[in-house]
């Protein structure tokens, strides 16, 4: 005589309950990585457009304008950046804004729609995301200025000179009207400036005296340059007016503005006749160069710092993403 009841009913009955919790942990594993996919996403597609931005604005550019291109660039639709929103904290998430301490931040968010999870009356949840960049805090430009000046001016930080345009001439230059403008997209080998490495979109010439637009194009920003290495030469631009020059710089820049300059000994290299007039000078360091003033024909500035690597000099033009709570003194 068996006392054991069957069972068999009892499993039946919770089939459909185990199937049923079976597939609503499959919805949730899968519409939760979707949902963290499309979070990550959209924070890599953030940080891009603020760094897009924090460049945009160290060149005087909109970086509203850039920050929006970029998000497009990325196939991020316009609900997720647009119109600008502050969060309860008072700080933007969405869209772009200027924020402390030099620094661009930016917001993300809008909805991600699930599709599993529909059966159980949950269709959408938000993701947001939130930036923060460091606007570089200079700019290279293709200006030589001469030792003599810079050390001077390292010992005396309110003491301002020419560094580019009228009186910003050699001490030694054998009859150059060099007044501070280099082609950085041309290398010399030698003080003859023979041969010569060419960086796009410079290309061989008789003369340097064809970059003059090459030049303002560099300084106002709007095509790159290699950074010419310590104890690289570079040819000299002379024959260009002090007026052309301090225009381009006053176009692009304002009082204040830090430009990283190439420092050279104060003599101009003249190569022999036969050579052409290919004068050049050797980049000793580079040193932070603060704009006191620009008047009609000249551009005027005092020295911050000395840099005496190329890390450094990097480290003065480059962006990158930052904490959100970054106060600025500190790296994150």
């Amino acid at each position: 005589m068996s006392f054991l009841k069957p069972e068999r009913g009892q499993v039946l009955v919770m089939a459909p309950v185990l199937v049923i919790l079976f597939l609503a942990l499959f919805a949730v594993v899968v519409e939760g990585g979707l949902w963290w996919g499309h979070l990550l996403d959209l924070q890599n597609d953030l940080d891009a457009a603020c760094i897009a931005s924090a460049i945009a604005q160290s060149k005087g550019w909109n970086y509203g304008t850039a920050f929006a291109a970029s998000m497009r660039d990325n196939q991020v639709e316009d609900i997720y950046f647009s119109p600008y929103e502050n969060g309860p904290d008072g700080m933007v998430i969405r869209g772009v804004n200027y924020g402390p301490s030099s620094t661009i931040v930016a917001g993300a968010y809008g909805p991600h729609d699930f599709s599993l999870m529909q059966f159980a009356g949950i269709r959408e949840m938000t993701v947001s995301v939130r930036s923060r960049c460091r606007i570089p805090n200079a700019r290279a430009v293709p200006i030589c200025v001469k030792e003599p000046w810079v050390l001077a001016g390292l010992e005396d930080p309110s003491a301002e000179y020419p560094i580019l345009g009228e009186g910003a001439e050699a001490d030694e230059s054998r009859g150059s009207s060099f007044s501070g403008a280099c082609v950085t997209q041309i290398w010399c080998s030698n003080s003859d400036c023979e041969p010569r490495t060419f960086f796009e979109p410079a290309t061989e010439s008789n003369s340097p005296n064809v970059f003059k637009d090459l030049w303002a194009d560099t300084a106002a920003g709007l095509i790159g340059s290699p950074l010419v290495p310590i104890n690289g030469r570079i040819p000299v631009l002379d024959g260009v007016s002090a007026h052309f020059e301090a225009n381009t710089i006053d176009d692009y820049f304002d009082v204040g503005d830090i430009l990283i300059v190439m420092v050279y000994n104060g003599t101009i290299d003249v190569p022999d006749p036969s050579y052409g007039n290919w004068e050049s000078v050797v980049v000793e360091y580079y040193a932070g160069a603060r704009i006191t003033r620009i008047d009609a024909n000249t551009v005027w500035a005092s020295f911050t710092e000395r840099l005496d690597n190329l890390g450094d000099v990097r480290s003065q033009l480059t962006t990158r993403t930052v904490q959100w709570a970054w106060l600025g003194e500190v790296a994150p």
